[in-house]
């Protein structure tokens, strides 16, 4: 697999301690989600929200209560399968407050925007909040930002976590026209009131900050997608946190290499841990192929941690949305020709170390023309739900939401490790759990394998690490398992060996494969091959020899 060299690594730090995955994620749709009465350029599924047993959906073009008032369908589950519950439309709705642009769940409560309600200002925008209960759902309270004035488009983004919300004004004018706000809502023992108005450190006119917001715990994502940084409408993305009930003044993440109408920070998530991002309109790869990166602490910085850059031709604009779960990232393409022009399609990648390994894509064959699949996205223990805003629902453009399910694979088998579950290491110098015997650093070197091992759509990515700093080794396969010292390590590979590939290894002995793996391995469907990595450890290698050797992972190719 070829990574262009703006979605490798930008920074290394966090190789040695990275988790990659060493699954295969799977897609699997379980039902498309609509309005029983669906409604003509409703674009339900603008927006989507999935929380325990209720998915929520925006129609912010629904005009049942006046061209572009809005509305929210709910889908709940019970007893394992998922029925339609009811459509939420707030009397106090009106023509043009594109309810439903954002909407948010958490513990059955529900955030909804309005960022075209007039009641503080013409196009000031509003946020309800619903609670569930024996009837269904009630309004509980509207609220806005405490300098939110017309114009501003606050709710126009929402995020939820407990008792925190994060709510954004894309047109907020508080440093300059349109430079946006967001404000940070805590819910006390009865209402939601006002926490902190979040602004960027660096605001201009235009920037739209708010555009996109995400929130897990204390820490605080807000977009900028018409930021210009690195020319114009490049994006930028800024990470707040929290200590008590303060909140700081926010920080930029690190510059990905944005050029002119990326749009880099149009989506963003956080798991708390990790930040990551969408960029539309990025052109590394093709024009309007979009991009995402992830973002993790390093010494107390937000530092860049990997990208993912699948094959593309251009006009998919990855990234529309976002969402992260774990070490799996799933990503909407709503431009993507998957079946037809424009349809769109989701992605599911892995975290392999150094950067995100594609595993999976997925549209519907049956989809129509420029449908938008991928527009909003949102993830919830094994559930994805996407939203397809302009698919054909039974009238044009009415919209739907359409709910996946996750199951993972392993990718390999892990052999031959050197830390005591197999044959002894040639000098004692066994490894900790997982890794090969260990090499001068004190540790061994551990290999991993993610993506797909399929025969003619080969993703398939080994990553070592761990392995000795600023050296040099060479991925190699065999057909067999052998299992027996060599060198500083256990060599696991025999039996028409190949080389696959010389890799020069960073500041923390870590290193990827970028060949296409069943091509340079002259591997076949139904092929069982084994990977191992060979490094130099040169002159203090704890058994003198000068190099060692990874685990092994054994795959079966399809």
């Amino acid at each position: 697999m070829n990574i262009h060299p703006r979605f490798w690594a930008a920074t290394t730090l966090l190789c040695a301690t990275a988790a990659p995955a060493a699954a295969d994620v799977q897609l699997n749709f379980e039902l498309s989600l609509s309005s029983p009465a669906p409604v003509s350029a409703a674009r339900a599924g603008s927006s989507v929200a999935i929380n325990g047993d209720f998915v929520l959906f925006g129609a912010p073009g629904d005009s049942v209560r006046g061209q572009g008032a809005g509305a929210v369908h709910v889908w709940k589950r019970t007893a394992g399968a998922w029925a339609f519950e009811e459509t939420i439309r707030p009397q106090s709705v009106l023509a043009g407050d594109a309810f439903g642009t954002a909407v948010a769940v958490s513990n059955g409560i529900a955030l909804i925007g309005a960022p075209g309600d007039d009641d503080v200002g013409n196009g000031a925008g509003l946020v309800y909040v619903f609670a569930h209960g024996s009837t269904g759902w009630s309004q509980q309270q509207t609220f806005s930002g405490s300098l939110v004035g017309a114009g501003d488009a606050f709710g126009c983004a929402v995020a939820l976590d407990g008792d925190t919300a994060v709510i954004g004004a894309l047109r907020a004018d508080d440093v300059a026209n349109d430079s946006g706000a967001a404000y940070v809502m805590k819910r006390g023992s009865s209402f939601w009131g006002e926490q902190a108005q979040l602004l960027a450190p660096d605001a201009s006119a235009n920037d739209q900050f708010g555009a996109s917001v995400a929130l897990r715990g204390n820490l605080a994502v807000v977009g900028a997608p018409a930021a210009d940084p690195s020319g114009v409408n490049s994006g930028a993305v800024y990470a707040f946190e929290r200590t008590g009930s303060v909140w700081d003044a926010g920080v930029a993440l690190p510059d990905v290499g944005t050029s002119w109408f990326d749009a880099f920070g149009q989506s963003v998530a956080t798991d708390g841990t990790r930040i990551v991002v969408g960029a539309p309109g990025d052109d590394s790869i093709a024009v309007d192929a979009g991009g995402a990166w992830s973002f993790a602490k390093s010494g107390g910085n937000w530092v860049i941690e990997g990208g993912f850059a699948p094959q593309l031709s251009g006009g998919e604009r990855l990234g529309t949305s976002i969402a992260i779960l774990g070490d799996t990232l799933f990503v909407g393409a709503e431009g993507e020709d998957y079946s037809n022009s424009e349809d769109g399609s989701l992605h599911a990648a892995e975290w392999g170390g150094l950067a995100w390994v594609p595993a999976e894509r997925t549209g519907n064959a049956t989809a129509g023309v420029s449908d938008s699949l991928g527009a909003s996205l949102a993830v919830d223990g094994d559930l994805v739900v996407v939203g397809v805003p302009l698919i054909d629902n039974g009238v044009v453009d009415s919209g739907a939401a359409w709910l996946f399910s996750t199951s993972t694979e392993p990718v390999g088998i892990s052999l031959c490790l050197g830390d005591g579950s197999g044959a002894d290491c040639p000098c004692d110098n066994f490894g900790n759990a997982g890794e090969g015997c260990a090499n001068s650093t004190g540790s061994g070197a551990k290999l991993i394998a993610s993506g797909d091992a399929v025969v003619g759509a080969d993703s398939l990515q080994l990553v070592v690490l761990g392995a000795r700093q600023q050296t040099t080794g060479v991925f190699i396969q065999g057909n067999l398992v052998l299992g027996v010292p060599f060198r500083d390590g256990l060599l696991c590979v025999t039996h028409e060996t190949f080389r696959l590939e010389i890799a020069s290894l960073d500041e923390n002995g870590a290193g990827a494969s970028s060949v296409e793996i069943s091509v340079e391995g002259h591997v076949f469907a139904g092929d069982s091959r084994v990977y191992q990595f060979w490094y130099r450890d040169p002159a203090v290698s704890p058994c003198g020899s000068g190099s060692n050797l990874s685990g092994a992972v054994q795959v079966q190719w399809q």
